[in-house]
């Protein structure tokens, strides 16, 4: 978790705006699986405009997070070491896991409505969000989620193949790269706001 906090700082120091974060994050993903990528061909997957596109990637790049050329722009190492934790599996849904330590899956849980209402704000829609838990001991944790209901979760989940200590969102929504960029913040933002 701290390599994403440390992410998430880094865009801050030179985005400030909640929505920069988050589409920078975005970017960033959508390279770390499909890389390289075109600036045309980023803005149209990601459904931002050519001009927004072409300035976020002007701020990775100058925070040493893309590398860039006519081919198309490509993560560095620093990005990879990053984005390490992050994983999103894309296929009718997409999943989204964090691998984090146990005191953040503890905290989280805690947090788990107040990151849900982030997560919400972030997305602009709270229908996109099927599930967020977390799997700790090779245990699925849905607080909330009754057991019968959590039985057939974990199906869902070992599709998503969701490492052990992670905190986890599926998304019913196919591709959405956005939808994990809006959890890493929505994760980062929730710890940062004390009990």
């Amino acid at each position: 978790m701290e390599d994403v906090r440390n992410l998430v700082a880094l865009i801050l120091s030179l985005r400030p705006k909640r929505r920069d974060v988050i589409d920078s994050i975005t970017i960033l993903i959508a390279l770390k699986y499909h890389e390289p990528l075109g600036r045309i061909k980023l803005s149209s997957m990601l459904g931002l405009g050519e001009k927004r596109t072409r300035n976020l990637l002007i701020t990775l790049r100058n925070l040493g997070l893309i590398e860039q050329n006519r081919g198309g722009a490509w993560l560095t190492s620093k990005a990879r070491e990053l984005l390490r934790p992050v994983s999103v599996i894309d296929k009718d849904t997409t999943c989204c896991s964090i691998r984090v330590d146990k005191s953040t899956i503890a905290d989280a849980l805690n947090k788990l409505i107040r990151i849900r209402d982030i997560l919400t704000i972030n997305l602009e829609d709270s229908s996109h969000i099927t599930l967020l838990g977390a799997i700790l001991d090779n245990n699925v944790l849905l607080p909330g989620v009754p057991r019968e209901l959590a039985v057939e979760y974990r199906r869902d989940l070992d599709k998503c193949h969701t490492a052990d200590s992670s905190f986890f969102a599926i998304f019913n929504k196919p591709h959405c790269f956005h939808c994990c960029s809006a959890l890493i913040h929505a994760l980062t933002t929730a710890s940062k706001l004390g009990a």
